[in-house]
């Protein structure tokens, strides 16, 4: 029996029916205004910190009391606005629409399909009922936050925080996954309540619905009376049998292509993407690391879902395509029957094609293991270890090619030829009603895939953790299989002249592209913003950072202050040490943190004379990288350091940008206006922060605070007093380009200018924390430089640039790789140490008592990440498409070399030429093909680790090289018994 309270209940969503549409109208109304609210705090709102308390244990109370008053207020607001107006009209919402899906859909009403129709009626009357549980999950998880608002401290531990959450959208989302399995009746939906407006009757749910069902009678009536007419006709007339000729086969292989090519083209799209230096970096992990295994089951998986989609969307492209084998007419059953009779070999040959097409992703998938495998150096390939592994790998994909032959096999019901023929297109509703009755499992299977796809990637808090988890190739498999049943329903609509849904789609992106830019980059949560004015008058001391005469002047005299005890050295040169490291994604990245930890285990207080890392692109995120566990490491010992450093830098951040790029930045191209929460650059920065935030890589609880708020805040006291303290860290200076007048600009804790004063040593460059106004997050200006060219887009900000017209005025511009400017970092380098000579030099005009008569020896230290290309590569074919793509991508890959050779021939040759030390350590990229993108296997970082402290230490041997002089001069060095 049912309780008076349910009976209430399901009494008022039968009321509510009529009004879905206004319902879906208020929900988005209030879901736009919390949209609003949040979009304010950049990323750093109160329910995303909950999500970051999640992840990383970081309890986000210490923020909010740093937090203003207005920013504190524009929180309580968030809650507010999420409890007493969201949380009941998505839950009213998302409830009517279940509960009237699952009585008045052709999924539940066609009397052809009663099984289909049972599990779909149950399933919305599940999805209904559990969102009762989101629901009350959301209001607790409220309270949560309340209490962080009010800064009670609650002691509910992080997994208890992350049940709520996964019971809040738990139900939703299978609600929402239910509700996108009918897209037509949302379409019908829609119309309804448009004609309602109007009083128009005659356009409503069930009125589209009944005249659908009809067109299936019709159609299911006209197949009897074919089949009765081949049955008159193989009684009067024997049916001739002629045995196929190879030109029937050829001709039936073609017109089977013409029909589903668009599907063919996706799998040889697959083909040449798994071709690419990323994909044999993530072969050779499975290779080396156990957790691989995990990784190989996800890429499985998805393989035989896109081998399920190849099957569904081939299936359904035979029906809705021409068939070549001439026009019939449903309702002549004896002229449809002679031509059935006619082409019945070659429409039963052809009918098996979805099936043969779906063995050919797991083909393509042997030929790359094969390939990967082969691309090894001969060494690898050598080792019984990775031999033994391929074969396993090869052993599962066999398996898991049996297990998906035995599925389809049991699923398939070879097409009937009068399935191919008699699909006679009228419009797109009535022909997708023809097949959700002749294939409804295949509709659902790629309608779900899509939409649970979607649901899955779109959010942060599912799509970043699931990319992480399943891996580059699974991500890129389930992004075609989505992609290949969306073109698909897209071809089945797109019906010529009357239906041009494909064009109206082009042109909807061409015009939204124009105003949905949604690549702002984040800013601080800390009160930092300032106009022009307001930094004028008062400037921020988060903002004020030192010029760098002023830094370098204090820098020195840290490092040039007499030690108690000690007698003064003035005779031995003072070691100050400026590194550029060169572009190159995960691989330079890699590579700078090997060579600055072998720098400083090899050279003790070796960081205590580098004053400064010029980085550029992968190299600059190292760069960020290590000094940022440099301040939060809390003086951990070599082992542990270098381990923290590995377990960031091996990261998995190449499978969460790729997925970022596909499906939310391919969503949103499709958005009229710009949505920040989709902007693809994000991905890439919050899986770092995230695996900086483990418990054990940043055991300071002050960096552990500072990271996802604050750039400037690692060199905190830089804009007052300049103490001991802010100059611990060396120097940042992160090398990005203006994509609108190809200017460098630098993210660095030192003011640069941001003038085009000819006086000022970065004449022409752009200081983004002058030119914005702003602070940001540490994680933005790490990889605001490494803006990698198609997989992620400019960050856009506004602020005047140097040397352009109305400098004075604001502009508005987007920051992409460095690399597109210099790739190396030596231009900036070589500016840093030309313009701290001349500091060095004005303070040798009237010496302080700290400066003495005490040389200064400077050296400049180029890490480049690739050796020069000793062989050239091949164009391969469409030379006029990838000439240039090539092309620009091998000249930037080179170019360090020519500025390599440039100074360090100049110092050889012309000693007056530089007044500096040069000398550079290349990685050797001959015993393994290190990856040009966002990951590297621990194996690989471990090889690039062994090479550092190898090539190190065999020019430390020779004490006539410049790391040998070096040394010496460190070792002479006095330091403070608390010097760091």
């Amino acid at each position: 029996m049912h309780s008076p309270l349910r009976t209430r209940l399901l009494t008022f969503l039968d009321k509510q029916a009529p009004n879905r549409v206004y319902w879906l109208l208020l929900t988005l109304a209030v879901g736009g205004l919390l949209t609003f609210i949040e979009n304010q705090f950049d990323g750093q709102d109160i329910h995303t910190l909950a999500g970051r308390y999640v992840d990383s244990e970081l309890s986000p109370m210490a923020l909010i009391r740093r937090w203003e008053p207005n920013r504190q207020r524009l929180a309580w607001l968030e809650v507010l606005v999420d409890t007493f107006l969201f949380i009941p009209a998505y839950l009213t919402t998302l409830a009517v629409w279940c509960w009237y899906f699952s009585a008045h859909t052709l999924f539940v009403t066609n009397p052809y399909q009663p099984h289909i129709a049972r599990f779909m009626r149950r399933f919305g009357q599940l999805a209904t009922g559990a969102l009762l549980i989101g629901a009350a999950a959301d209001l607790v998880e409220n309270q949560t936050l309340i209490g962080w608002l009010l800064n009670v401290a609650l002691t509910l531990p992080p997994w208890f925080v992350g049940t709520i959450r996964v019971l809040k959208l738990g139900p939703i989302a299978l609600a929402i996954f239910y509700i996108l399995l009918h897209p037509l009746a949302i379409v019908f939906s829609v119309r309804e309540a448009f004609f309602n407006l109007f009083n128009v009757s005659g356009f409503t749910q069930n009125d589209g619905r009944r005249t659908l069902l009809n067109h299936i009678i019709s159609r299911r009536k006209n197949e009897i009376a074919i089949n009765d007419a081949l049955a008159d006709l193989r009684e009067q007339h024997q049916p001739r049998t002629r045995r196929l000729r190879f030109r029937d086969y050829l001709s039936t292989a073609w017109k089977g292509f013409l029909n589903v090519q668009y599907v063919i083209y996706l799998i040889l799209l697959m083909g040449a993407v798994f071709q690419l230096d990323q994909f044999d970096e993530l072969f050779f992990f499975l290779l080396t690391e156990g957790r691989g295994f995990g990784v190989l089951l996800a890429t499985l998986l998805a393989l035989g879902l896109w081998g399920g989609m190849v099957y569904v969307c081939s299936k359904i492209l035979l029906f809705v395509q021409p068939t070549y084998f001439g026009e019939v007419d449903p309702g002549d059953a004896r002229s449809t029957a002679r031509i059935l009779l006619m082409h019945q070999r070659e429409l039963r040959l052809l009918r098996n094609t979805p099936k043969w097409l779906a063995y050919s992703p797991f083909l393509l998938m042997l030929i790359t293991l094969g390939l990967n495998y082969n691309r090894l150096r001969p060494d690898e390939q050598g080792n019984p270890d990775y031999a033994f592994k391929y074969v396993l790998i090869l052993l599962v994909l066999a398996g898991a090619y049996w297990l998906f032959t035995r599925i389809i096999n049991y699923f398939h019901r070879s097409l009937d030829e009068r399935d191919i023929v008699l699909f006679k297109s009228v419009n797109p509703f009535r022909d997708y009603a023809l097949l959700v009755d002749l294939a409804p499992r295949s509709i659902l299977f790629g309608q779900g895939l899509l939409a649970g796809t979607m649901m899955a990637f779109l959010p942060t808090a599912t799509g970043l953790v699931l990319a992480k988890t399943i891996g580059l190739y699974a991500i890129v498999l389930l992004w075609l299989a989505a992609l290949t049943y969306f073109i698909t329903i897209l071809y089945q609509f797109n019906r010529l002249p009357s239906y041009p849904v494909i064009v109206a789609l082009i042109a909807a992106v061409l015009i939204f592209s124009r105003y949905n830019d949604n690549s702002a980059i984040r800013e601080s949560p800390l009160p930092t913003r300032q106009t022009r004015r307001e930094a004028e008058l008062a400037p921020s001391p988060a903002l004020l950072r030192p010029a760098l005469a002023a830094y370098y002047s204090r820098w020195l005299q840290t490092r040039l202050a007499p030690v108690p005890g000690q007698p003064i050295d003035s005779t031995s040169p003072l070691p100050v040490v400026v590194i550029a490291t060169a572009g190159g994604g995960i691989r330079a990245a890699a590579w700078t943190t090997e060579v600055l930890f072998a720098l400083n285990q090899q050279l003790p207080n070796f960081n205590r004379h580098l004053f400064g890392i010029s980085g550029v692109s992968g190299g600059g995120v190292g760069a960020a990288t290590y000094v940022a566990l440099l301040r939060g490491g809390q003086s951990a010992a070599p082992a542990e350091f270098r381990r923290r450093l590995r377990y960031v830098v091996t990261e998995d951040l190449v499978s969460p940008t790729v997925a970022s790029m596909l499906f939310r930045g391919g969503v949103h191209n499709f958005m009229p206006v710009p949505v920040p929460a989709l902007d693809r650059n994000r991905w890439l920065e919050d899986a770092w922060e995230r695996r900086m935030l483990t418990a054990d890589i940043l055991p300071d609880s002050v960096t552990r605070r500072d990271l996802p708020q604050s750039f400037l805040a690692f060199w905190p006291s830089a804009g007052r007093n300049l103490d001991t303290a802010s100059l611990a860290l060396p120097a940042l200076l992160l090398n990005g380009a203006v994509a609108e007048t190809g200017q460098k600009i630098i993210m660095t804790n030192l003011a640069l200018g941001n003038t085009a004063d000819l006086t000022n040593p970065f004449y022409d460059v752009a200081d983004l924390f002058a030119s914005a106004g702003h602070d940001v997050p540490y994680k933005t200006a790490t990889f605001l430089c490494a803006r990698f060219p198609f997989v992620t887009s400019g960050g856009r900000t506004s602020g005047p640039l140097p040397n352009i017209s109305d400098s004075n005025t604001d502009h508005n511009y987007h920051i992409i790789d460095g690399g597109y400017a210099e790739n190396t970092g030596l231009l900036t380098a070589v500016q840093l140490i030309k313009n701290m000579q001349r500091i060095e030099a004005d303070l040798r005009l009237h010496p302080p008592v700290w400066l003495g008569c005490r040389p200064v020896q400077y050296y400049l230290l180029f890490l480049p990440n690739s050796a020069a290309a000793e062989t050239k590569g091949p164009l391969g074919a469409f030379r006029f498409l990838t000439e240039p793509v090539q092309g620009f991508l091998r000249t930037w890959d080179r170019n360090g070399v020519g500025l390599n050779q440039l100074i360090g021939r100049t110092l050889r040759r012309d000693r007056g030429g530089l007044s500096f030390d040069y000398t550079s350590l290349v990685l050797d990229t001959k015993n393994h093909h290190y990856p040009l993108g966002w990951y590297i296997s621990p194996t690989a970082v471990a090889r690039m680790g062994e090479q550092a402290s190898r090539n190190l230490g065999d020019s430390l041997k020779r004490p006539l090289t410049l790391f040998g002089q070096l040394r010496r001069q460190i070792n002479r060095e006095k330091v403070p018994p608390t010097g760091k």
